[in-house]
This record gives structure tokens, C-alpha cells and sequence, in this order.
């Protein structure tokens, strides 16, 4: 365990100091409502806080914004990262706060119905009624507005981007932003500086007039894709097989296997052992996966112990580091695994019983507990980690 003092992070969001980890802001104590549970992901992370989405009515971060808040719209899903954070009601609406900003009641109509978002570190995209539409900055092209200008604030009058296809799953890695479609064909656009398209050519794609719609190339899958994940500077496919394949930088192992620093298209499956994947999820230069006998299993980038495997070193730069040789996480619960989210440097796990283990980086508190970062030494993980404190009663 390390404790970090007045450390600041860069990662999908502006620098910011966090005071020393040492002791944890209490969250407000507040019963579930008797309602039926939110539909979306209900579990979210940045690379300061983590965020639960309680009942459809209130939610509870710890970390940098360590607050419980109301909200009034029935809330389905949530969504954080460098700019900002998101909430998706069943009437479709949303509601976003600029980073770091006190949450409030503010619900903004787009043209359609919004029903999933996905953040990068400087944009965010949701789907409207089978469409995207994306805000933030757009150096990168990942809004995917055949140009490179800004759209700072969501509306009636935000653009959809143009793909070509109804579109059922978001990912948005630090510059780029990738679609699945109905079908299961994979589209990605923004920087293509570490092949985290999926596709040849160019540094960039969605800058120029003819650069989306049918023009966009797809990733070059094995088999239709059922789920996608996007971390900083790769992505990863979820197939109907359930196996997974991944492409980008591998820098830090993170395509898991791979022999080479930069996969332009998927050239392996992920060798996870004979348990199939149940749920794909990527953060910063990790990859991790939640296995059909309930077990977690993480590669990629191994600082501040985010693979929870009691060091800090990266894992996944060759196939002897994978499939059975790969220990899964040891988190000291049985209990079934409903959700895991990632951060660039922490994960988080949302079990059926509504408790929450984190692993990884606390600097902020993040992590829910207090103390300094978990998962980074020898004894503790398994049953020594701590569930998050996140002030809950339990579902009512």
C-alpha cells in the first residue's frame, strides 16, 4: 500500500491536487427507494472518484466530489470522465455538469431519446433513439463531425454523427470514440496515432467531409461483436463466441498477448482460460474481463496495483502471461458480479448485493476506503480489501 501526498492526475481530466488519502469524507447514509433498480450501469469511475448510481433517484461518489445528491428525473444510467458527469433519465433526457462542478437539476432534451453515453477524456457521445451524438473538444476528430471544431454544450441542436447503421453500444477512449451496430459490426473514429481504429491510414479519421458514413471502415472482427470497451489508446470487442479480441497500443499488454507494440486490427483472441467472458470493461492501458464462473481477470498496465495482483507490474506482453497462467483478482467474495468499471488507474466491481470493492489508485479517496492505494503490495486483496463506503443501508 502506498499513500500518495497532494498528488494530481492527468488522465481524462485537468490536473487536480487531492488532499492525502488518509482519511475517507463520509457519504450521507440514505435508504434504496422501493422502486425497480435502474436499467443502465449503475457503477462509474474517473480517474478521481467513483460513482453509484443508488436507486434511480440518488447517487453517491467518493473520491474528489465525495457527495450524495438527488435526482429528480428517474435516472437509468450515469456517465463520467474529464468533462464532466452525465445522467440518463427513462424519458430520455439528460442532465451534465461541467467537471468537478456541484451537481443540479438541469435536464436537457435531445432531438431523440439518449440511452447510453460513453466518456473520453475530453468528449463524451450518447445514443439518441439509435444515433450519436457527441460534445467536447474535437482536435481529434472524435466527435466525428467531419471537422475539427469544438462542441462544448449537448442540445436539441447537437449534430448526430453520420454513420451508417443503427448503433447499440458507445466506447470513448482518451481521443477516440467507437460504435457498435445492430449486427455487430465495429466502427471507431478520432486519433489513429496507436492504431486504436482498427483501421489504415491517416493519424486521424473524422476530420475531412467523406471520412464517415459508409466511407468509415469497420474493424476487421472474427465473428459480430456483442459488447465493446475502449481504454486510452486501444479498444477491445466482446464477441458472440463471448471471447474477446482487441486492437491499439499494447504498450503495456494491454491487447493481451500480442506480440507486437501497435495492432492496426485484431490479430489474436485473448487468451483468458476455458471460462468465456461475461462482461468486457478497459480503462487507461488495462484491459479486464468478469468470466462466466465469476471470476475477474486483468491485463495491461500494472501501476499502483490496478491489476490487484499485490505488485505493480504490467502483465499481458506475451501469450505465457495469459489464458491459465493469468491469476484472476482476488477479491474474498463468492458473491455474482453484476458490474465492473475502470478508471485509468483504479477498477471497481458492483456485486448483486449492491457492495462495491475498488483496487488500485487512491489518491483521492477513490477507492472508497481510506488509507492509500490497494492491490499494489503482497495481503491486500481477497478478504483484506475492504468493501467502498459509500453510506448505504442496503436495498430497502
Amino acid at each position: 500500500m502506498r499513500i500518495h501526498w497532494l498528488t494530481s492526475f492527468t488522465i481524462l481530466a485537468a490536473p487536480l491536487a487531492c488532499d492525502r488519502p488518509t482519511a475517507l469524507h463520509a457519504p450521507t447514509t440514505v435508504p434504496f427507494i422501493k422502486e425497480a433498480p435502474p436499467r443502465g450501469p449503475r457503477l462509474i469511475t474517473s480517474a478521481t472518484d467513483t460513482c453509484l448510481l443508488r436507486d434511480v433517484h440518488t447517487a453517491t461518489c467518493v473520491g474528489s466530489l465525495a457527495l450524495t445528491f438527488g435526482l429528480e428525473a428517474r435516472t437509468e444510467t450515469l456517465g463520467i470522465g474529464g468533462m464532466g458527469l452525465t445522467a440518463l433519465s427513462s424519458d430520455g433526457t439528460i442532465n451534465y455538469w461541467h467537471s468537478h462542478s456541484r451537481p443540479e437539476n438541469n435536464w436537457i432534451a435531445l432531438r431523440g431519446r439518449a440511452r447510453q453515453v460513453a466518456h473520453g477524456g475530453t468528449h463524451m457521445c450518447v445514443i439518441d433513439s439509435g444515433r450519436v451524438a457527441c460534445w467536447g473538444y474535437n482536435r481529434s476528430a472524435q466527435l466525428g463531425l467531419e471537422n475539427a471544431i469544438d462542441s462544448v454544450t449537448p442540445g436539441s441542436d447537437t449534430p448526430f454523427v453520420n454513420l451508417d447503421g443503427t448503433v447499440i453500444g458507445l466506447a470513448a477512449g482518451m481521443f477516440h470514440t467507437c460504435a457498435l451496430f445492430e449486427g455487430g459490426a465495429v466502427k471507431c473514429w478520432g486519433s489513429n496515432h496507436e492504431g486504436q481504429l482498427g483501421i489504415q491510414g491517416g493519424s486521424t479519421r473524422g476530420s475531412e467531409r467523406g471520412d464517415m458514413g459508409a466511407e468509415l471502415p469497420a474493424v476487421t472482427l472474427a465473428e459480430p461483436a456483442i459488447a465493446i470497451a475502449s481504454g486510452r489508446t486501444h479498444s477491445c470487442a466482446l464477441l458472440a463466441s463471448k471471447r474477446v479480441q482487441c486492437w491499439g497500443s499494447n504498450l503495456h499488454g494491454a491487447l493481451g498477448g500480442s506480440p507486437n507494440v501497435v495492432d492496426i486490427a485484431p490479430t489474436t483472441f485473448v487468451a483468458l482460460g476455458s471460462s468465456k467472458v461475461r462482461v468486457l470493461a478497459a480503462g487507461g492501458h488495462r484491459t479486464c474481463a468478469v468470466l462466466e464462473d465469476n471470476t475477474v481477470k486483468c491485463w495491461g498496465r500494472g501501476d499502483f496495483g490496478a491489476l490487484g495482483q499485490g505488485h505493480t507490474r504490467s502483465l499481458g506482453f506475451s501469450q505465457a502471461e495469459m489464458g491459465d497462467a493469468l491469476p484472476a483478482v482476488a477479491l474474498g467474495s463468492r458473491e455474482p458480479i453484476v458490474e465492473i468499471a475502470m478508471s485509468d488507474d483504479h477498477n471497481c466491481v458492483l456485486f448483486e448485493s449492491d457492495r462495491v470493492k475498488c483496487w488500485g489508485r487512491n489518491h483521492c479517496g477513490q477507492l472508497g476506503v481510506p488509507g492509500g492505494d490497494r492491490g499494489d503490495d503482497p495481503g491486500e486483496m481477497g478478504e483484506s480489501l475492504p468493501f467502498a463506503d459509500f453510506g448505504m443501508e442496503g436495498r430497502k
